[in-house]
């Protein structure tokens, strides 16, 4: 795992603001009105991807991958194209997980 958070073009953490907060709770309520339900986690984590102005989010929670089409930015399940989560990509055969 201490790839991944080193690595900042995967990852990137931000801070919970003002901002952010009010349009996880618009969210909430826009889901709610749709007669959907979102957690106040999975509203937070989707509000930060709208305002870093994302081009697509990864996910596998059902909750989430419903809103594809709904929000400014694709929501889809990850995409591996070589073996498994926990196998080296191509030409790093060598790293270990």
């Amino acid at each position: 795992m201490d790839f991944f958070w080193n690595d900042r073009s995967v990852l990137r953490l931000v801070d919970l603001h003002v901002g952010i907060a009010r349009r996880a709770r618009r969210l909430q309520r826009h889901v709610l009105e749709l007669g959907g339900k979102l957690t106040a986690s999975d509203a937070v984590h989707l509000a930060t991807a709208a305002w870093l102005e994302v081009n697509e989010m990864h996910s596998y929670d059902r909750d989430h991958l419903r809103l594809d089409g709904s929000m400014a930015f694709r929501i889809r399940e990850p995409r591996i194209t070589y073996g498994g989560l926990f196998e080296a990509p191509p030409g790093n055969e060598s790293a270990s997980y």
